[in-house]
């Protein structure tokens, strides 16, 4: 890729929320702060950078972070708001051409920001350009936790390539497709599939791409109530997911898709995953012989989030209101299973 002129770079913005708080660390959100502001393309060249807060973020902390790290305006939201409103509420405190949408759980490596302005300053014909996302395979719980997130972990690509989705905490759109095609926020799930999202851009002849220079580390799940809860979703989600309007697709299995149909996915779905697990243990291991010893605390906690998600997806076609019925506050917060949009 040939270097792109400072000035000649489309203005942008930054949003960041902090509704994942409720599940990670809210020193998170200065981590993530600190790589943002360590870029070599500043934060000050950016037209805003959004940092949408609904009530995780202790006050005495949000004055702090303003004070080191002055570039930094603060939009206030109810405390119900879900991810991707969060999101679109910083958007509207925007006016860059380009916006960069980043999460308060991850680090970003350097250069990240500017892979993602110049690839869309060079390819005109892109309008979504998302990087690479993963979690770091430095502890027997992280290793569980990359091999089972739907993270599509790094490539050892130079290239900007074609994808079929991206990830919403390492993502940079195009202003203009962004409001044509805004995502979704009254859809019947606890977290929007970037793959449904992408599939509606695409409907409206949207490309989507992936800049592999553009890297974040994501945390993993922030205790056991979070790794519970983050499976059992996992699989609730898998049911709901069948239940969207996807675009194409049409007949009996749209919107109210058999139970008969759900097992069917069920079961492709997991021989899938199974698949991509396996394949992501042997390069963990592969890549580092020495983490090995980490294998019989791995694989009890693989099998033990593989099974919560098992769990949800049974209650999500059986009885999709008793798992919701018992969730924590934090974990439903904002989402269809606290509000009339729960799946029925």
């Amino acid at each position: 890729m040939n270097a792109v002129s400072d000035r000649s770079l489309p203005s942008f913005s930054l949003v960041l929320e902090t509704v994942n708080l409720e599940l990670a660390d809210v020193d998170d959100v200065r981590r993530s702060l600190a790589s943002l502001a360590q870029q070599d393309l500043s934060p000050e060249a950016a037209n805003e950078v959004v940092l949408v807060e609904s009530g995780e973020v202790p006050q005495e902390v949000l004055a702090t972070l303003r004070k080191d790290f002055p570039w930094l305006s603060l939009v206030k939201v109810p405390n119900e708001t879900g991810y991707e409103e969060a999101k679109m509420a910083g958007v509207k405190e925007t006016t860059g051409e380009i916006i960069v949408f980043f999460d308060a759980d991850c680090e970003y490596q350097p250069g990240w920001l500017r892979h993602l302005i110049e690839g869309l300053a060079e390819r005109p014909d892109i309008s979504v350009l998302g990087g690479e996302t993963m979690i770091h395979t430095d502890s027997a719980w992280a290793i569980a936790s990359a091999v089972l997130f739907s993270f599509d972990w790094y490539t050892d690509r130079e290239e900007i390539y074609e994808a079929e989705r991206f990830h919403f905490n390492n993502v940079a759109f195009r202003r203009s497709a962004l409001e044509r095609v805004p995502p979704p926020t009254n859809l019947p799930v606890f977290r929007l599939p970037t793959t449904y999202y992408a599939a509606l851009l695409r409907e409206h002849g949207y490309r989507i791409a992936r800049q592999p220079l553009s890297r974040c580390r994501h945390e993993s799940p922030n205790g056991l109530a979070h790794f519970f809860w983050r499976y059992i979703v996992f699989g609730l989600d898998g049911v709901y997911t069948q239940k969207l309007p996807w675009p194409g697709r049409s007949g009996a299995h749209h919107n109210r898709p058999s139970r008969g149909f759900l097992f069917g996915r069920m079961f492709s779905v997991g021989a899938d995953h199974l698949t991509k697990v396996s394949r992501r243990l042997v390069r963990i291991f592969a890549e580092d012989p020495r983490r090995l010893i980490y294998l019989p605390v791995v694989l009890p906690l693989v099998m033990t989030g593989a099974i919560l998600m098992v769990c949800g997806f049974v209650s999500g076609a059986f009885a999709p209101k008793l798992l919701p019925s018992m969730m924590p506050d934090s974990v439903k917060r904002g989402t269809a299973y606290d509000t009339s949009r729960a799946p029925v």
